[in-house]
């Protein structure tokens, strides 16, 4: 794979742990939680409006010679069905306590499912009668993965809250990323965070740190560490995907790139050939953890380093054995979101 032409500003770019722009001049070091909590606490004082869109199919993976292949966990196999399962509840579970630590965020979910079968439906129903925000399922005729996509960005472009500026970020996600539990609050403050220290920039963020940022052409390109409200992160500039949270404004200015992107043909050009130009024609800065904070379950080889996904995939296990008025899955959502939720609301108060 060629590597793409390097932008004019990240010519300038040097490796290390540097400062963007200086931002210990304009903002706090973070060296003192309570004034890591003042920068936290202005997210309260207007209201933020965040649409999530989510791409579900339980059924297989999208290439057909891996259609029935098992995803990786640790080291056991697991099914599609299971994977779209727990990472959707874990989807849930983290826009709940994002939720509760910004009371001034307000969520919209829509769930774009590419024909998956009733049972999965009927799991996914239960998921989402713990969501405390707006949730919306629409059913697609097994359309294909790079067609779903499309989907996704054009119900985006025509969204009304969209254009009329009432959502002001867009987050793109799909059925096989495991969310922790603060990653959408954390990906929300840093998105503001990296904007101002860049100068209001517009910018695109995921929680995930691909395999495919190690590959020898990426690793040869340049890029920026920071410091995050949480961690550090990275600049990415060619390695974009389908996951990403992206201003409203810089989604419909690009919007011809995301059109391009839902009707490529399936392989592993297409980001290249369509939305990675964001980065490396269009100067837009991406940004990623270091350590991912949302963890796609695939295969053995896009198994993150340096963090073990064992514990956070146990969290959001389904037990379908019945109990009499009630069923063990049931109660045991339910004391993992009232546990999210208190969480969430003792370091508010705190």
């Amino acid at each position: 794979m060629a590597i793409n032409p390097i932008h004019k500003k990240n010519q300038e770019l040097q490796m290390g742990v540097l400062p963007m722009n200086n931002p210990r001049k304009k903002k706090p070091s973070w060296d003192f939680p309570e004034e890591k909590e003042k920068f936290e606490g202005k997210s309260n004082q207007s209201k933020r409006n965040l649409l999530v869109i989510l791409q579900t199919y339980a059924e297989g993976n999208a290439l057909p010679e891996h259609q029935k292949s098992q995803r990786m966990v640790g080291n056991y196999h697991v099914s599609k069905d299971e994977v779209s399962s727990r990472c959707t509840l874990s989807l849930v579970n983290a826009l709940n306590y994002a939720l509760h630590k910004d009371r001034g965020l307000a969520i919209q979910l829509k769930i774009f499912d590419d024909g998956s079968d009733p049972a999965f439906h009927e799991k996914l129903n239960l998921i989402l009668s713990f969501a405390n925000f707006q949730v919306n399922v629409e059913k697609l005729d097994g359309v294909g993965i790079m067609a779903s996509m499309g989907v996704c960005y054009e119900f985006a472009k025509k969204n009304p809250d969209v254009n009329s500026g009432i959502v002001d970020r867009i987050y793109f996600t799909q059925d096989d990323f495991l969310h922790k539990e603060d990653s959408i609050h954390y990906m929300l403050m840093n998105y503001d965070h990296f904007s101002q220290c860049l100068g209001n920039y517009e910018l695109t963020l995921s929680g995930e740190h691909n395999k495919r940022f190690f590959i020898q052409q990426n690793v040869q390109i340049p890029c920026r560490i920071v410091e995050g409200l949480d961690q550090y992160w990275r600049t990415t500039p060619y390695s974009s995907q389908f996951c990403m949270l992206i201003g409203k404004d810089l989604f419909l200015k690009n919007y011809d790139l995301f059109e391009a992107f839902g009707k490529h043909e399936y392989n592993e050009n297409a980001e290249d050939d369509t939305i990675n130009k964001m980065y490396s024609e269009r100067g837009v800065w991406d940004f990623c953890p270091i350590t991912s904070s949302v963890i796609n379950i695939q295969w053995e080889f896009a198994m993150p380093s340096y963090q073990s996904v064992d514990r956070l995939w146990s969290k959001f296990s389904f037990n379908t054995q019945k109990q009499e008025g009630d069923s063990n899955q049931v109660s045991s959502l339910r004391d993992m979101v009232a546990s999210a939720n208190r969480k969430a609301d003792m370091e508010v108060k705190s």
